[in-house]
């Protein structure tokens, strides 16, 4: 046992106990008063024989206890105490996890685990609270990415409002961004105070954790306050953890749907599973979903045909009273198939070249035309409303048009210093094999014997984001253009002046190119986004005002909104959002994580290289003041009725 402030307690032992025992040292003088008989009044007769001013002290309950009642509060003021669990910080920060998981109705009285977790925050903020300086706690939440949910605090009733406020989200749980916002707020109090204590950083978790990295934190004690499950008999999850659709490339109109369930039950399971369009119930069907056995949950993939002939919100929802309600249903977006219209412009000398022209009538368009350069410029106002994607063969347009295009060795329009044809480029060095245009593309045998030269970086900057997809020895020989009207592909080549059209990846990447560029590839699949995916749309027009209206009537609202991409961010919850003027229309967002709905649980963390302990076993001083003042009190009711009884006469 130590004492934390024995100072105090021996200034406060050296100016109380003197005129404690003085009191008693005291002879009392009495009040002279005549009796007819001191018979019956033998202690009076003691009192009166002697008449000094000090006496001997002896012994007496009273005393005994006035000097017990004034040690325990000397001893309450030199604040004893003694090594215990919950040890001490003078800040500390407590990491909620809010992932999908989290709410799991499997905690101890069908209570969630962030419940579970809430309550579990509390006992420990008590214990740090009450302990020497008290504590100041900081609350941080975290899924797949971390966030301040509180300012500190260093009251009870201050971290449970901030606890009460804190919603789950349907995210997976990732720890590391939450230790890297500590590490930062650890970092900029180092600033300011040149000597702070190291905090306390606790963890309120199930332990369901998707760090890819080992964890790390430095310049503080981690605790792990791990949430204890309970779960009911016969219990378990049953989740669709996949669902996509693709229309059928021979029919446009119909759809395959897929859509893989999973369950952690330890039977099998009976679910219906509803596929509803638009909102309305298109089919029911009757599934058996596998038992989970040692390999794993149990795991059963369907796929349906659909009619879907235009575009749809297609939704999955099984009807079942598992432990997680946020995996039981998934949505898609399937737009309208898209067959583009396409024309292809070619020099007044000469013919479009004959394998561009043959490629592209082997491809499924709406429809191709065929125009010379100097018709197109009659009519180059009218026809660009008529058609999603515009080639250029060895032209220029007048005007860099608001439809995507792409042009094969020449120019674009307003180019400073109009190049003249360059000698042989040479092979194709390197090309961007992760964008879309490139896909399934091999360049290395590609050789060009004539060229533009590479396109003025500067210049393009100007024009819009500009990417490098392809090059050679003297810089780009494919660059992609991205304006915010639309998308232009450049080939700094004429198509004869290569002998890529002998090469199997031209039809390829003209194909890749139509589909990218029309955003046909993109209407025959559908769309969705998962809760950890940054959402991104295309706005058709310029908007003062774009408002989304999202599940139990949210609302999102961007302002000044140009046409073009328009990046939302992160949904950290799964549901369908509308709006107008963007594509798509619905925006979905689904939970669909196969390891997140499986509700493992975790007893131990390992961070910088050790397992984490709970705060009970970190060593700290326990006082025991508050124990010591309230047997001084009882010791004053007791020496109460003591003096009462005495004095009865």
């Amino acid at each position: 046992m130590t004492f934390l402030a024995p100072l105090a307690g021996l200034i406060g032992a050296m100016v109380t106990l003197p005129p404690l025992l003085l009191l008693y040292f005291l002879r009392l003088r009495r009040r002279p008063l005549t009796v007819s008989s001191t018979m019956l009044w033998e202690q009076a007769a003691h009192d009166v024989q002697v008449n000094v001013p000090f006496r001997w002290i002896r012994p007496s309950v009273l005393l005994l206890l006035h000097l017990l009642i004034l040690t325990l509060f000397l001893l309450a003021l030199a604040r004893p105490a003694f090594e215990d669990g919950g040890g001490s910080a003078s800040r500390a920060f407590f990491l909620i996890d809010v992932s999908a998981s989290m709410q799991a109705t499997d905690a101890p009285g069908g209570a969630s685990r962030l419940d579970a977790a809430r309550q579990r925050a509390l006992d420990v903020a008590r214990r740090l609270m009450h302990a020497p300086g008290g504590c100041s706690i900081t609350l941080i939440t975290f899924s797949h990415h971390a966030a301040i949910a509180s300012s500190p605090t260093d009251t009870l009733s201050g971290l449970r409002s901030a606890l009460d406020v804190i919603q789950p989200t349907d995210q997976p749980g990732r720890l590391e961004p939450a230790l890297r916002l500590v590490e930062t707020l650890v970092a900029r109090a180092t600033a300011e105070d040149e000597s702070p204590s190291p905090p306390l950083v606790s963890i309120f978790s199930d332990g369901a954790l998707f760090d890819e990295r080992p964890l790390s934190l430095a310049g503080a004690a981690v605790t792990f306050e791990p949430v204890r499950v309970t779960p009911p008999p016969n219990s378990g999850n049953i989740a669709i953890v996949a669902c996509s659709a693709a229309r059928d490339d021979a029919s446009p109109l119909r759809a395959r749907l897929f859509v893989r369930l999973q369950s952690t039950y330890t039977q099998p399971q009976p679910v219906t599973l509803a596929i509803l369009v638009d909102g309305q119930v298109l089919d029911r069907h009757a599934l058996v979903v596998p038992a989970q056995d040692s390999f794993g949950p149990g795991s059963l993939g369907r796929t349906f045909d659909l009619d879907v002939p235009s575009d749809a919100l297609i939704t999955c929802a099984i009807a079942t009273d598992d432990l997680l309600a946020a995996d039981n249903a998934a949505a898609v977006y399937l737009p309208s198939a898209l067959r583009p219209r396409v024309l292809l412009v070619h020099p007044d000398d000469s013919d479009a070249d004959l394998f561009l022209a043959d490629a592209l009538r082997e491809m499924p368009l709406r429809s191709l035309r065929v125009m010379a350069h100097r018709q197109f410029l009659a009519v180059e106002t009218q026809v660009r409303g008529q058609f999603e994607l515009l080639i250029f063969d060895r032209v220029s347009p007048t005007a860099l048009p608001e439809v995507p295009t792409l042009t094969f060795g020449a120019p674009l329009p307003g180019e400073p210093s109009l190049p003249a044809p360059m000698d042989a480029a040479g092979l194709m060095l390197s090309w961007e094999r992760r964008s879309p245009l490139m896909r399934d593309v091999t360049l290395d045998a590609v050789l060009v014997d004539r060229w533009l030269g590479p396109a003025p970086h500067a210049w393009l900057e100007t024009l819009g984001r500009q990417s490098e997809l392809a090059l050679v020895r003297d810089g780009s020989v494919i660059t992609l253009l991205q304006s915010r009207r639309a998308d232009h592909l450049l080939v700094r080549f004429a198509v004869n002046d290569s002998n890529w059209p002998l090469h199997f990846s031209f039809p390829i990447f003209l194909f890749n190119a139509v589909e990218e560029l029309t955003g046909a590839g993109a209407t025959r699949s559908a769309s969705g986004f998962s809760t950890t995916d940054p959402v991104v749309v295309r706005v058709l027009t310029p908007t003062p005002q774009l408002q989304l209206r999202g599940p139990d009537n949210q609302r999102i609202t961007r302002s000044g909104v140009d046409a073009g991409p328009l990046s939302l961010g992160v949904f950290p919850r799964a549901g369908v959002w509308q709006g107008l003027g963007i594509v798509p229309p619905a925006i979905v967002v689904n939970l669909n994580h196969a390891d997140e709905s499986r509700l493992e649980t975790r007893d131990q963390l390992t961070i910088n290289g050790s397992p984490t302990r709970p705060a009970e076993q970190l060593a700290g001083p326990r006082e025991l003041w508050p124990i010591l003042v309230a047997a001084a009190g009882l010791l004053l009711i007791f020496e109460w009725f003591i003096y009462a009884a005495r004095v009865r006469v």
